[in-house]
């Protein structure tokens, strides 16, 4: 009988087994695994504060959609359930993302989202400075081949339509915002202090 397998089944009740679990199992699913030490635990819940945050976030997000007039769309079935929080603006192809620092929209998990939907993304957060009052910082993600972030930026208005400007590096492009999407300051033309 060559090349044929022979499997032996034994009595599972004579080797004090029910349906395939010993004592050494049963102990082992009874004990859970400790988390990786490098690994953060997500709260069981969400503390008033962090409910709070959360608001003044989306609050924030929607006036930035209000303000540059974008049409959102909640019904895109190419984003998985981990990404229903984001606002999605197809006709600008941009994804407007309220971040706080408990919600795991982290530059990775948004880069996600952006290469599957191939938009640009708008990651909002909230400053809260020791000093002062609160503002509103954007990182600005942009869709290619690879993605490239541009940090800490901030909203203005500029001749009526909204724009960003680097909040910290005077260097970085500025980005304008219409209901066709995104473009940086290298692809339209900015009116200087010399042309006045």
């Amino acid at each position: 009988m060559a090349g044929r397998i022979v499997w032996k089944m034994s009595d599972s009740r004579k080797e004090g087994q029910l349906y395939g679990w010993n004592e050494g199992m049963k102990a082992a699913a009874a004990q859970p695994e400790p988390l990786p030490r490098n690994e953060q635990k997500m709260p069981k819940y969400m503390t008033v504060k962090d409910r709070a945050e959360e608001a003044e976030t989306l609050v924030a997000a929607l006036a930035i959609v209000r303000t540059a007039e974008l049409e959102l769309d909640g019904k895109i079935p190419i984003l998985p359930p981990q990404f229903a929080r984001y606002l999605i603006a197809p006709a600008a192809r941009l994804l407007v993302v309220p971040s706080t620092e408990n919600s795991g929209n982290d530059r990775h998990t948004v880069a996600n989202a952006m290469r599957i939907s191939r938009c640009d993304a708008l990651v909002v957060c909230i400053s809260r400075p020791s000093v002062g009052s609160l503002k509103v910082i954007l990182d600005i993600g942009v869709c290619g081949l690879s993605t490239v972030w541009h940090h800490e930026y901030r909203p203005c208005l500029l001749d009526g339509t909204l724009h960003f400007v680097p909040d910290h590096d005077a260097s970085g492009p500025i980005f304008k915002l219409t209901q066709t999407g995104l473009t940086s300051s290298l692809d339209f033309k900015l009116v200087t202090s010399n042309e006045h």
